[in-house]
């Protein structure tokens, strides 16, 4: 297929589902702003979450899948905070809230699109032979687009809920990817002696730099080999 059917099968897809498209915008960026304004407040208020009980913890991690699913914040933020307040501990509150951040996220996606991506795709014949390629490969590719530090958390749960992903398969390899990236943030935030550097030493500190490329690398380069496979097998790239 040339490269102009190729551009108009996308274009196609993005006029007929635009709504879509600018609810992916939105989840992209919207965590960057509201999670600078969660910093400032909860460094302001940091002795008071060190005294946090078991109780109050609960509250914080329910309220916080709120924020991840609504794209509030990143739950690479959300696990720094657990490893700085609770250490390794952190794990047992922060999971069950990754887990029901994405059933929210998820079961939003579902209701605000109603199968209007997936309809779409069905119509146009390459489209959706791509798509069913990469059924396929389903639960891989969530592991991969879970295990990215890049692709935002609430971002991924409406393209995921969008392209109709099995629910189990979404759970299931949503936690498998988002594990190594969440421990990795937990001890970032355990190491650090406040919460100033905490957030510092994930992004300037050398070790977490090597980890956090090799997880970007795994996930972007196995996202771009499933989606060139699917592409060529549906024989839209000659």
């Amino acid at each position: 297929m040339n490269t102009l059917t190729h551009n108009n099968t996308f274009k196609n897809l993005f006029k007929k589902n635009k709504e879509s498209f600018f609810l992916l915008t939105i989840s992209f960026i919207l965590p960057f702003i509201i999670s600078s304004i969660i910093i400032s407040f909860i460094i302001k208020y940091e002795d008071a979450l060190i005294k946090f009980n078991s109780i109050e913890w609960i509250i914080f991690y329910l309220i916080a899948a709120l924020f991840m699913a609504f794209a509030f914040t990143h739950t690479t933020f959300i696990a720094l905070l657990s490893g700085f307040f609770l250490g390794w501990g952190g794990v047992i509150y922060v999971v069950p809230s990754y887990l029901l951040a994405s059933i929210i996220g998820y079961a939003l996606a579902k209701n605000l699109d109603k199968g209007n991506f997936m309809k779409t795709i069905t119509e146009m014949p390459k489209a959706k032979l791509i798509a069913e390629e990469l059924k396929n490969n389903e639960l891989k590719i969530i592991i991969l687009s879970r295990l990215s530090p890049i692709l935002p958390f609430a971002m991924m749960n409406l393209v995921l809920s969008f392209l109709k992903t099995d629910f189990k398969k979404y759970l299931v390899g949503g936690f498998a990817g988002m594990l190594p990236r969440t421990l990795l943030f937990i001890w970032a935030g355990s190491k650090a002696r406040d919460l100033r550097e905490a957030i510092k030493k994930s992004t300037e500190n050398d070790l977490m730099t090597i980890f956090v490329s090799i997880l970007l690398i795994l996930s972007l380069f196995g996202l771009f080999y499933y989606i060139l496979r699917a592409t060529k097998k549906a024989k839209i790239l000659s």
